[in-house]
């Protein structure tokens, strides 16, 4: 029989699933805590218990996911040699995350929080920390220290270029010209990063 924490693990769980999922479909406005609720398959009560509204629901959930993206990305690169094979196996797993739900999920937080100012600020300490923590991908990525210039610029260029190149992989766009742009993208990034990383 189950214990009371792995039933909350459980609980939540599923609330992170569903979250992410209604965020995708419905949009900000369509990710309710009732909705979240019944596509989860659990009580209404179960949700607000965790999360109190629906700014916070929507907020640490990105959060959560994003983290763990993260922590798996960083697993990923500790078990690639350095060099450049490490350099390309960062940018494929970033690029995967990028085109991933989570990242529309994301998508559809910022933009609520551009005329929600109860969630802008919420938003905005988010983004920075998920910012943050791409860029230390990116710096495991080439072995260099936080505060190197170089690699700072560097890992803002491959953030930015996955951001657009993922916004308009999330409206729908035929993916064969993104994927095209990505390719090259990738190539020049792999080449400033890996001369980083050999330096």
């Amino acid at each position: 029989m189950a214990t009371q924490l792995e039933r909350s693990s459980a609980t939540r769980e599923k609330t992170i699933a569903a979250t992410i999922e209604l965020l995708v479909e419905r949009g900000y406005a369509g990710a309710t805590i009732a909705a979240v609720a019944e596509r989860a398959g659990v009580s209404r009560g179960a949700v607000s218990h965790q999360y109190p509204d629906k700014r916070r629901l929507v907020v640490d959930v990105v959060d959560e996911i994003a983290r763990r993206r993260t922590v798996e990305a960083q697993a990923l690169l500790a078990a690639v040699p350095p060099g450049r094979q490490r350099v390309e196996a960062g940018l494929d797993e970033l690029w995967v995350v990028f085109k991933s739900p989570i990242y529309t999920a994301a998508l559809e937080v910022y933009v609520a929080g551009r005329t929600d100012p109860a969630l802008r600020p919420r938003v905005l300490r988010l983004e920075a920390e998920i910012e943050e923590a791409l860029r230390d991908v990116v710096r495991r990525m080439t072995g260099l220290a936080p505060g190197e210039r170089q690699v700072e610029v560097h890992a803002d260029v491959v953030i930015n270029t996955l951001r657009g190149l993922a916004l308009m992989y999330t409206t729908g766009m035929p993916v064969p010209p993104l994927e095209r742009a990505w390719a090259q993208a990738r190539t020049d990034a792999a080449r400033w990063l890996t001369e980083l990383a050999e330096a």
